[in-house]
């Protein structure tokens, strides 16, 4: 029902105490990988990659003899640390303003925090499906870069597609949708 101005001067406004998000809706990618995530040391991340097979597992019978040598089959790959922030800024007249108790339905500086909190998630969950190569290679490497054929991506963290070709994947689509088959 719509009031009049005769009731709408004499009635206190009241607001829900709980801000609504229609517009960032969540990712359930991030959160999952932000809710695994383990705490980075030193300088990069570093991990020993199995690139290709020594090749030298065989079938014997009886006193056959073989030889054995060291093969490399690993190197390591690296990546650069990267980092993500958001600025959270509230004037200190609007916190006083807002802190009156008995006309305080939300606490504004919480209200900034948990919503910059959110953007940021959304952000992060934007980098994951992305290529690191957005804001001049800063964005977190994601999935767009994983599953390249070295199309657009032609290094893996410091390796290069070229020299070590394990780490392209398959790109059979660039576009559309795609399906299980």
């Amino acid at each position: 029902m719509t009031f009049s101005e005769r009731v709408l001067a004499l009635t206190q406004d009241y607001l829900l105490p709980k801000v609504v998000d229609n517009t960032l809706g969540g990712n359930i990618l991030s959160l999952r990988l932000i809710g695994n995530a383990r705490e980075g040391k030193g300088e990069t991340i570093k991990k020993a990659l199995k690139y290709q097979s020594s090749g030298t597992a065989t079938s014997f019978a009886g006193l056959d003899t073989f030889t054995a040598n060291q093969l490399t089959t690993k190197v390591r790959i690296s990546y650069d640390m990267r980092a993500v922030r958001i600025p959270v800024a509230v004037a200190g007249m609007e916190a006083v303003a807002n802190a009156v108790t008995e006309t305080q339905v939300t606490d504004l500086v919480v209200e900034a925090l948990e919503e910059s909190q959110q953007e940021l998630l959304d952000a992060v969950g934007a980098m994951i499906y992305g290529t690191g190569t957005g804001n001049s290679n800063k964005d977190f490497l994601g999935l767009g870069a994983i599953i390249d054929d070295g199309t657009d991506v032609g290094t893996l963290g410091t390796l290069s597609r070229t020299t070590y070709p394990v780490l392209n994947a398959t790109r059979t689509a660039s576009g559309g949708t795609l399906s299980l088959p």
